[in-house]
């Protein structure tokens, strides 16, 4: 793999997954648990999904004390943590062998979770997801990320980050600062992902794939 990881949010069918493999993504965010969000799928749904090996596929989630149910009931073996989870969550997922990605929520110039992260490293997060919150929703709101915030917060982190808030593939540039830090591990998408009918879009997921990591895979 060369270049920053690409990751898109959002998945609800196996057209999907083809859609996204074939334009050379590296995960893929199933979601399950996330009330009111446009991709949210029963877990029965998802755990389909998450059975695939290309791309690599994500439980995307804003589930709290539920959580390790729901993690054995759709087989999920990565994680990506929207939301409060306390760091003691998280622990009982790794010690299970789950992979986590925690996100870090950025709001209002600060980060939301910013007292919490080295509790978060000691819990075994493999990786943060720095996002931008808008008002009370969480994930996928297309609000444009603040580069020298994400830039401020990831000096702190001492763990591999991934970056998402209204991130294009016209973006690679304006993050530069970002992505020359050594733990920068990629992007992840969703509204640059999709056509005007919200559907994911094969050549749009391309030119992501092109503008971050310089070339199809």
């Amino acid at each position: 793999m060369s270049g920053p990881v690409v990751k898109v949010c959002g998945a609800r069918t196996p057209a999907d997954l083809e859609v996204l493999a074939g334009a050379g993504v590296d995960l893929v965010g199933v979601w399950c648990g996330v009330p009111g969000g446009h991709a949210d799928l029963p877990p029965a749904t998802a755990a389909a999904l998450l059975a695939a090996t290309a791309p690599e596929p994500v439980l995307v989630t804003l589930h709290g004390e539920g959580l390790p149910d729901l993690v054995r009931r759709t087989g999920a073996r990565r994680v990506q943590l929207h939301g409060h989870q306390s760091p003691n969550l998280v622990r009982r997922l790794t010690a299970d062998g789950v992979s986590v990605i925690k996100v870090l929520h950025l709001r209002g110039g600060r980060c939301l979770q910013q007292g919490l992260i080295p509790a978060y490293r000691r819990a075994g997060v493999g990786a943060f997801l720095l996002d931008t919150a808008d008002g009370d929703r969480l994930g996928s709101t297309g609000t444009a990320a603040d580069p020298a915030l994400i830039a401020a917060v990831a000096a702190e982190l001492g763990t591999p980050f991934l970056v998402a808030g209204g991130v294009t593939a016209a973006d690679r540039d304006r993050f530069a600062e970002v992505v020359s830090h050594p733990d920068f591990l990629g992007v992840d998408v969703d509204t640059a992902a999709r056509d005007a009918a919200g559907r994911l879009s094969g050549d749009r997921v391309a030119a992501l794939v092109r503008g971050w990591a310089g070339s199809p895979r």
